[in-house]
């Protein structure tokens, strides 16, 4: 079996470790092993890991076909999801939207109803003086018994009781009334598009819920055949990716630290989610900040026989970000049958190595091998791969990444949580 690679804290400590004082610098240069001779002993260190990868690779082989046809139901089914969540959200702005016309119309027509009202009885009044000073009696009864108002201004024309300042004002009074029906109108339009958007919405709300349980139907099809304490497993290929795109990663932070200024033309400024205040203090801003909003659910520690290496975060609010907890660059950026949506991130922080892993996200929008900045967007909190629940898988690992999590922490010991 091809072995996998890892990288023990101490080999890379070695490589980020700070220079020698000036003074013994040109000698240390000469002694220095370079980095394929770390590497070197890295890939010597793998050996001693293969016993225990066979172990977990035998664990792996006992899923079945049927298991894997799941696990490909799931995934579809997390893809539809984050695509109704999608169509959720471009579709809210619009209701939005829509809901100002509306009210500002509605002004608009009340306004309108208001000035139409008052002239109205100012027109009657006048008509009653007219027919009081016995000036178009006819007309003027005839007037006041039209009940169309449209009628009512070509009879009021043809009125020669009725000067001049008198039809100019009955026009005007048509035309605002034509004005205020034609607002209606709108008004009734606006109403039906909201009504079919609100319908459309729900239809959304009901299709998401609909695929929620479905893939809850499916996780539980997987977990009757399954322990729950393969829940934290990885495929052995997608490990050995994962250590290998972890090698990259970290030479890449290491070469970006020692060129900062060629990192900086080629990295585009990102403006950070979540921002440090002016009162943190250049230590404090090296820590890792909370990578999302919500409470823990579950914490570090064993869980049914088995390390949980992490902790889960949870908020029911709709599009809850994901953020870098520190600036670093992203190990890997993919899809997991088990984290599902998920970014790995090595983070070189006052001279020690770090990694931390944001798992189950709805979607990612950052890539492998892309530089990140402490609260960088990552995703959004989602229920993709092996998860029962909304929620953020977070971990923290002080050194590298491996398969058994030896370098987990608890992250409370870093979080202000």
């Amino acid at each position: 079996m091809k072995g996998i690679r890892y990288f023990s804290l101490i080999t890379l400590a070695a490589v980020t470790i700070g220079v020698l004082p000036q003074a013994a610098a040109a000698e240390a240069d000469k002694q220095k092993p370079t980095i394929e001779d770390f590497l070197e002993e890295v890939r010597k260190d793998q050996l001693k890991y293969e016993k225990e990868m066979k172990d977990k690779e035998k664990l792996k082989t006992t899923l079945d076909k049927q298991q894997q046809k799941i696990r490909d139901e799931i995934r579809k089914l997390d893809e539809e999801a984050a695509k109704v969540n999608e169509d959720i959200r471009s579709l809210q702005p619009q209701m939005k939207t829509i809901n100002n016309e509306i009210t500002e119309l509605k002004v608009q027509i009340d306004d309108a109803g208001k000035i139409i009202a008052k002239r109205e009885i100012v027109i009657k009044e006048r008509l009653r003086t007219l027919q009081k000073q016995g000036r178009g009696i006819s007309y003027v009864d005839v007037l006041l018994g039209v009940e169309d108002f449209g009628d009512f201004i070509d009879a009021a024309k043809a009125t020669t009781a009725i000067l001049d300042a008198d039809k100019r004002m009955l026009e005007v009074h048509y035309r605002d009334q034509q004005e205020k029906a034609s607002k209606e109108k709108e008004l009734q339009k606006k109403l039906a598009a909201l009504k079919q958007n609100q319908a459309k919405l729900e239809a959304l709300k009901k299709e998401q819920q609909a695929k929620v349980a479905e893939k809850n139907e499916a996780m539980a099809s997987l977990k009757a055949d399954q322990q729950e304490v393969e829940a934290d497993l990885l495929d052995i290929s997608e490990v050995q990716e994962l250590i290998e795109a972890q090698e990259k990663a970290i030479l890449k932070e290491i070469e970006e630290r020692k060129n900062p200024k060629k990192k900086e033309e080629q990295e585009p400024k990102v403006e950070p989610e979540n921002k440090q205040t002016p009162s943190q203090d250049k230590e404090e801003a090296e820590l890792f900040i909370k990578p999302t909003t919500g409470s823990v659910t579950s914490e570090y520690g064993q869980r049914w026989g088995t390390l949980h290496a992490g902790i889960d975060i949870a908020d029911k609010t709709a599009d809850t970000k994901v953020v870098a907890a520190a600036s670093g660059t992203v190990i890997r950026s993919y899809y997991s049958s088990t984290y599902g949506n998920c970014v790995f991130v090595t983070h070189q922080l006052g001279g020690e190595t770090y990694t931390t892993v944001y798992a189950h996200l709805e979607n990612r929008v950052v890539k492998s091998g892309q530089q990140v900045q402490q609260g960088q967007l990552l995703g959004y909190m989602g229920n993709t791969g092996h998860s029962f629940g909304k929620h953020l898988h977070f971990e923290i690992h002080e050194g590298l990444w491996n398969i058994t999590k030896s370098n987990s922490v608890d992250p409370r010991g870093y979080l202000n949580i």
